[in-house]
């Protein structure tokens, strides 16, 4: 059964002059196999969800990205990037589980698979917060240290994660 909508079943209105019916939605699909799991080619994607401006979703997108992967099997860690905002562990309810942060494994405090927060009902999925809410960073906080961040996750003994958000 394939996921991308029939031209015979799904009619959205088209202009003939702008899209002729040869020209259906199916050519753009690519039917999923829910008997395997899709193969990755490469090394770990590492996806970042940004924008300027605040309140357009960016934690929302995370999560349900994330939470998707998870469900069609791939191992996924979401690391929430929002500093003094952490708001992702809300989202998926795992606001009481998050004991360490990325500022505490930098810090020597704790290892970084302390820090990792696996989710009960997805255990292929694991969320990684930055910082407690309303806490300081320090001033040597920056991109080199998401990027250590990040290699750091590529190279874990347990394996590298499939999809890092």
């Amino acid at each position: 059964m394939s996921l991308c909508p029939s031209f015979q079943t799904f009619k959205p209105y088209q202009d003939p002059k702008i899209l002729p019916k040869t020209q259906a939605f199916s050519r753009h699909c690519i039917p999923l196999q829910w008997n395997r799991k899709p193969q990755l080619a490469g090394e770990t994607p590492c996806v970042v969800i940004t924008s300027r401006e605040g309140g357009v979703g960016k934690t929302t997108t995370t999560a349900n990205v994330g939470l998707s992967l998870a469900c069609l099997g791939f191992s996924v860690v979401a690391i929430d990037a929002d500093v003094g905002l952490r708001n992702l562990d809300l989202l998926l309810g795992l606001e009481s589980r998050v004991n360490y942060t990325v500022v505490e494994v930098l810090n020597g405090d704790c290892r970084l698979d302390q820090a990792l927060v696996r989710d009960k009902r997805w255990s292929n999925f694991e969320l990684l917060c930055i910082s407690k809410p309303r806490s300081k960073l320090p001033i040597g906080f920056g991109g080199k240290a998401l990027v250590w961040l990040v290699d750091a996750l590529k190279s874990r003994e347990e394996g590298s994660p499939d999809f890092i958000l």
